[in-house]
């Protein structure tokens, strides 16, 4: 079996063929996208092992991984959400838009409620609690998304539904185009700069770190770099973009 893809690239990479019946009609390949060794070479493994799994390749970056889904047209993409080069949620997106669609499963240990509300969103096929029970899970995973059907971890399932049961969840409170502000101003950008990159005016800006603020029951800009970091809007150790070589 041949694929054309950037094999250059530092990827994990374990061919697995077998005689067993499949989970479904068809072979799938599966990239991880983690940077932690022992966690993709433990998940690869168990991958690599399932029937219906032609290959499972592991990415330790953003970057490669999004190169790799793309040249190799990718079916199943389980993705970390803390990397070294991007966030996880950003890279989603990515993923999504790309013109095969791959099926896209978060396999992290964030909790955050950006988190859990970015995983309930259609373009995402589910989400996986990291832990070392999580490995047992991904056979009913793969069954599942193949399929076309999502998957949600017991332990992501609960907190989904408690989510959408707080009445102060920030998607009940803030406007998608609010969010993209807020997410802006948490990372402790100034109106000049947050204008520049949303491509508003320095008054538009200000106008909505004022709305935002006033919504949120909050009164200082410090506020407000604490409620974007603890609802996971910002993760203030990782990078928010992708690097210019991926096209971002």
């Amino acid at each position: 079996m041949n694929l054309t893809c950037p094999w250059g690239l530092q990827f994990i990479i374990w061919w697995h063929y077998t005689g067993r019946s499949t989970v479904c009609s068809k072979f799938f390949s599966v990239l991880y996208i983690e940077d932690e060794p022992i966690w993709s070479g433990l998940v690869v493994a168990v991958l690599a092992d399932l029937p219906g799994v032609r290959a499972a390749v592991a990415a330790a970056t953003g970057a490669e991984g999004l190169v790799h889904a793309r040249a190799c047209r990718t079916e199943v993409v389980l993705l970390d959400l803390r990397l070294p080069d991007v966030d996880g949620l950003i890279l989603a997106d990515r993923l999504a838009a790309l013109p095969h669609r791959p099926r896209i499963v978060l396999f992290s240990a964030r909790s955050d409620e950006a988190a859990l509300h970015a995983a309930s969103r259609p373009h995402l096929a589910g989400m996986i609690g990291k832990s070392l029970q999580a490995s047992r899970l991904l056979p009913r995973m793969l069954e599942e998304v193949t399929a076309g059907r999502r998957f949600f971890s017991p332990d992501v399932r609960t907190a989904l539904q408690e989510l959408k049961g707080k009445p102060d969840a920030f998607f009940k409170i803030l406007s998608p185009r609010e969010l993209e502000f807020a997410a802006a101003f948490g990372r402790g950008l100034g109106d000049e700069a947050v204008a520049a990159e949303l491509g508003v005016g320095v008054f538009a800006a200000r106008s909505q770190r004022q709305r935002i603020m006033q919504k949120l029951g909050l009164h200082r800009s410090p506020e407000l770099i604490h409620w974007a970091i603890r609802t996971g809007l910002v993760d203030p150790v990782r990078p928010p973009l992708l690097r210019a070589e991926t096209g971002r």
